[in-house]
């Protein structure tokens, strides 16, 4: 009788796969900074199980009481708009104005903006956690260093609404006094929670035709070469 070997089976591929997520689950813990970041992970991690994202009605604002003033939830519109749903007063206190209706995509330059359209995208097609840092100014030259994150859910079978919290690292006396209109990012990341993105996002190297197929065709003094391919290639292998 042959002993299987150590670290087989389906209870073993299980065992580690709780392992990589725990290890997942410190470091993620280690990178964020602010108490609301860990709140809000923690508690989304544990909703959604072993699924790749949660549903939008399973989050109870209850469970999240402690960090409701810092958090707010986005609605994915397009592509260029990403609108407030809803916003906690303690941020719109601090930006000088109500938030809600906005578009989180206003009031940063044209790279930022880029930038923040593609990790937005990774988060709705792929499931992906983001965290940001940026800088928020008023009138003045002094900056107020925030981190955001955003935690996907969804909404009406597709990943349309983004949950997040927005703390600010320190609180200047001018803060609140007057509006924080522009806003420049410092850092951002893509956490994938199970430890690596779908394999959809995967590298695939680009299929060229075989060259053996081609044939030479001149037509007005210039010379095309033309690749067989479809149903024209499949009559010549035929043949």
């Amino acid at each position: 009788m042959i002993a299987p070997r150590l670290g087989s089976g389906p209870k073993a591929r299980d065992g580690a796969k709780r392992t990589t997520r725990a290890l997942i689950e410190i470091e993620v813990s280690r990178t964020m900074k602010s108490d609301s970041s860990r709140t809000l992970y923690d508690y989304w991690n544990r909703v959604r199980g072993t699924r790749k994202v949660p549903r939008r009605l399973e989050i109870e604002p209850s469970r999240l009481a402690a960090i409701l003033p810092e958090a707010f939830i986005l609605e994915r519109v397009s592509s260029e708009s990403f609108r407030f749903r809803l916003a906690g007063t303690k941020l719109c206190e601090q930006f000088g104005r109500e938030l809600r209706g906005s578009n989180f995509l206003d009031s940063w330059g044209d790279e930022d903006r880029f930038t923040l359209k593609r990790r937005l995208a990774s988060i709705a097609d792929g499931g992906a956690v983001g965290l940001f840092e940026f800088e928020a100014y008023g009138h003045r030259d002094e900056a107020v260093h925030y981190e955001v994150l955003l935690v996907p859910l969804i909404q009406n079978e597709s990943i349309d609404r983004f949950l997040g919290t927005m703390s600010a690292r320190e609180q200047p006396a001018w803060l609140g006094r007057e509006p924080l209109e522009r806003r420049q990012l410092l850092r951002h990341t893509l956490i994938w929670p199970d430890g690596l993105p779908p394999k959809a996002n995967v590298f695939r190297p680009l299929v060229l035709p075989d060259i053996r197929d081609a044939r030479l065709v001149c037509v007005d003094r210039r010379s095309f070469r033309v690749y067989a391919g479809g149903l024209a290639r499949q009559s010549h292998e035929e043949s």
